[in-house]
């Protein structure tokens, strides 16, 4: 987002010293601040004068966007389709976040440099911070004080305060209290190297000395490296025993990074109070324009557990009174909302006139009216389960796919309605039990054939996205996928059912099962595991999913199932997927994740050693699935675990 978890807003001292270390802190920080997964849709409306075609789509767009991503991006890209710039730049910030649409840096600045080609503000600013932080792109500063001069040409006050930023934090030295020596800013420099280059022993050595002995800085990295779990298992309780040291001290990155744990109750007791105490106290002397996107935090409720207007307004106005021409817009917007009604402001007490607000040559963006709530058609809360801590491990590889939503393509297939809770749950898991890096997760949602393609390969070139991700004889595979399978033709060829598939074209339009897993078995990786939560009967619990041509029956033909590769599937072939029976997760993967949180190692089904093995996930998938099948549907469901063979 605009502001990298406070980092540019650290306190900086006057001196030089090597630009490393504001490249290391970024490039470390990254992926902490992409974790946070806010959502501000006050920073996607370009302060220009918003194009007039598409306009309709882009307001629909930016209406839905923190409430329902997925239809948000929809509307946003028949807008771009049509040339709106407002709509591109947004485009590109669902695209670098993973909202709504699955993450792709390339995706991202295609629609950026789009948007910025017709002289949008806002998306050279995040073509810049691209390129400063390395995301999608080489590191390339030349590069991103370009795009950050265009915003500012443009108007964008935020692109000024970059170029600031830039030119003030690579001419840092690191001042300590106390009269430390000199070649302790050199320790920290040698520190954030290490981390940047994934020498994470070494980073921990350096930071935990240079951290007991009192530097703020390091107290800070160090419980980062703890927060997101860099060369050490992820422990929130020891992250902010270290934050909350260098937040006491002062320094503004930490007291931020400590509120947004508070928030969540992350290695601290849950406390919302104490959350907001901190987090406004780390932007008391921030710039202009990162007061101005707290304040939009406050308006949506971004990163936060509930949207306070009255603290909107006051971050509004601090970062009008520092001359954000955005913020006065914003705060104009919503204090004529309905007379600041439900605001919880004193509007009597707001100050100067709304006149005054306004900023020069600027137009003032209202918010558009809210959209008529959508009926839930798809379970959306994830599984709440507990798994024994993981090492992050740098190298693995996760592809998580969730097929829901089918009828929009109108061809006759029925909704899979617990498919996105059950992607996001089984997401979590690949994140924390199996020690997967977030930026090495591949999410789709609604996958068609062609994106299948895209990460899978095809018939004639196995080398997909996941390919090419692999690092040979190191990366382990994770492949989960929910969503209808059924049979292609009526010799019983299993397919993957895309969400852009025709049920009467099966055979045409779905994912072959044995290509999959031919192709995964090209993959070289140390091991591939696949977990399917579909059958391939062509029945499934909400209708037929294959056309009447093929009747429902078919027996399925088993796949060949490559040596490093492991297979663990809902049911067998002639066996239907079942759901729980208020359509909230998918039996088979509610009892998966169950098991593998360590339910399946306890006796009966294991023998309690702290690790789950694939015959004790075995035994008690048929104690547990079975019998809630049989019990409650009346219907057989065993799940099989098929080890490949040469």
């Amino acid at each position: 987002m605009s502001q990298p978890c406070g980092l540019l807003n650290a306190p900086s001292a006057a001196g030089a010293a090597p630009r490393l270390l504001f490249l290391s802190a970024l490039v470390f920080l990254a992926a902490s601040c992409a974790q946070e997964g806010y959502y501000n849709p006050s920073a996607i409306v370009s302060p220009a004068a918003a194009s007039a075609a598409g306009r309709e789509e882009y307001e629909r767009g930016l209406s839905l966007g923190g409430r329902n991503n997925e239809e948000a991006a929809q509307w946003y890209v028949k807008s771009a389709d049509k040339g709106n710039p407002n709509a591109q730049s947004a485009l590109g910030l669902f695209y670098q976040n993973g909202w709504g649409v699955a993450r792709d840096y390339s995706e991202a600045i295609k629609y950026y440099r789009m948007a910025a080609a017709q002289g949008d503000a806002i998306a050279p600013l995040h073509l810049g911070e691209m390129f400063q932080r390395g995301v999608g792109v080489p590191i390339d500063l030349d590069e991103a004080e370009r795009w950050y001069r265009m915003a500012a040409e443009r108007g964008n006050s935020a692109g000024n305060d970059r170029l600031v930023s830039m030119s003030k934090i690579s001419h840092k030295t690191i001042q300590r209290s106390g009269g430390e020596a000199p070649a302790a800013a050199g320790q920290l420099e040698d520190a954030l190297a290490a981390l940047k280059s994934k020498d994470y022993a070494a980073a921990h050595d350096i930071l935990l000395l240079l951290a007991k002995g009192g530097d703020k800085d390091a107290q800070f990295y160090l419980g980062s490296t703890y927060k997101n779990g860099f060369g050490v298992a992820i422990d929130y309780v020891e992250a902010a025993k270290w934050v909350r040291m260098s937040a006491d001290q002062g320094f503004e990155p930490a007291q931020e990074m400590l509120g947004n744990m508070y928030e969540k109750g992350l290695g601290v007791p849950q406390d919302h109070a104490e959350a907001i105490r901190l987090i406004d106290k780390s932007y008391e002397n921030a710039t202009a324009w990162n007061q101005y996107n707290l304040a939009t935090k406050y308006e949506t409720g971004a990163g936060l557990t509930t949207r306070d207007n009255a603290k909107a307004i006051q971050w509004y106005r601090k970062a009008a009174d520092r001359g954000s021409p955005e913020a006065k817009s914003r705060l104009k917007a919503l204090l004529a909302s309905d007379g600041g009604a439900g605001t919880g402001a004193d509007i009597s007490q707001a100050g100067r006139p709304l006149g005054a607000l306004e900023a020069p040559g600027l137009p003032i963006q209202s918010a558009p009216p809210p959209s008529p709530a959508l009926p839930q058609r798809f379970a959306s809360v994830p599984l709440a389960f507990t798994f024994p801590k993981a090492p992050q491990r740098a190298d693995d590889i996760a592809v998580i796919i969730g097929n829901a939503d089918y009828s929009k393509q109108g061809h006759d297939i029925p909704d899979a309605r617990t498919a996105y809770a059950d992607a996001e749950s089984m997401r979590r898991y690949a994140l924390g039990g199996l020690g997967v890096r977030e930026g090495n997760v591949i999410f789709l949602k609604d996958a068609t054939g062609t994106q299948l393609a895209e990460v899978f390969g095809n018939e004639r070139d196995h080398r997909g996205k996941l390919f090419n991700w692999v690092k040979p004889g190191k990366s382990r595979v994770f492949v989960y996928y929910i969503g209808h399978g059924a049979p292609g033709n009526a010799e019983g060829r299993a397919m993957l059912v895309p969400s852009d598939a025709s049920a009467g074209q099966i055979a045409l339009s779905g994912y072959p099962l044995d290509l999959l897993y031919a192709n995964l078995g090209k993959v070289p990786a140390e091991n591939v595991t696949v977990v399917l939560d579909a059958c391939f009967s062509g029945a499934s619990p909400a209708g037929s999913v294959v056309g009447k041509a093929l009747p429902i029956g078919i027996m399925p033909k088993s796949a060949h199932v490559p040596t490093n590769v492991t297979v663990i599937s809902a049911a067998a072939a002639d066996q239907m997927a079942n759901w729980e029976q208020d359509d909230s997760h998918a039996l088979f993967t509610e009892y998966f994740l169950k098991g593998m949180s360590g339910e399946a190692d306890k006796p009966p089904y294991g023998n309690g050693d702290g690790k789950v093995t694939l015959d004790e996930l075995d035994r008690y998938l048929k104690e547990t699935l079975s019998y809630v099948a049989r019990r409650y549907y009346g219907r057989d469901q065993t799940a099989q675990i098929i080890r490949g063979e040469k």
